[in-house]
C-alpha cells in the first residue's frame, strides 16, 4: 500500500503500518521520492484494524485513525494463512467445532460465516485439502 505522509514540524523519517496494533511494515525512504510503500501479507480471513504511524525528524509521532479491512477468503480452508490447506487447518477448524459467536477464537475457522463452528466448516476444509 502507498501512504502519503507530511510533517508540520520536521521531515518525515519513518512511516509504519500497524495491523491490530502490531507494526508489520516500515518505510524509511526518502520523502521526496513519492509515497511511502508498505507491504503486508494479509494472512487468515477476517477483519483487521489498520493504522499508519508517522515519525518526523523532531521525534514527534502521530498515528492515524483506524480503518477496518476485511480479508476475504482467498483459498477456502486455509485457516492459518500459510498458502496450503492441510491437516493443521483441519485441526484449527475442528478445535472450534460446537462453538458459536465470540466463543470462536480462531480467526477464519467459521468458513461459512454463520457464527457457528460446525460440520459445514469441517466439510469445507476437507474438500479443499491440498494433496
Amino acid at each position: 500500500m502507498s501512504v502519503e505522509a507530511v510533517s508540520g514540524t520536521g521531515t518525515v523519517t519513518r512511516v509504519e503500518l500497524l495491523v491490530d496494533g502490531v507494526v508489520v511494515a516500515t518505510d524509511t525512504g526518502d520523502p521526496r521520492s513519492g509515497p511511502y510503500q508498505l507491504n503486508w501479507t494479509a494472512g487468515p480471513i477476517g477483519s483487521r484494524q489498520l493504522r499508519a504511524r508517522v515519525t518526523d525528524s523532531s521525534g514527534g509521532a502521530t498515528t492515524s485513525a483506524p480503518i477496518t479491512v476485511t480479508i476475504a477468503d482467498g483459498l477456502t480452508g486455509d485457516v492459518n494463512g500459510d498458502g496450503v490447506v492441510d491437516a493443521t487447518d483441519l485441526a484449527l477448524v475442528r478445535g472450534q467445532f460446537g462453538r458459536s459467536g465470540s466463543a470462536i477464537t480462531t480467526a477464519g475457522a467459521d468458513l461459512d460465516d454463520n457464527g457457528r463452528g460446525d460440520a459445514a466448516d469441517l466439510a469445507a476444509v476437507t474438500r479443499a485439502l491440498t494433496p
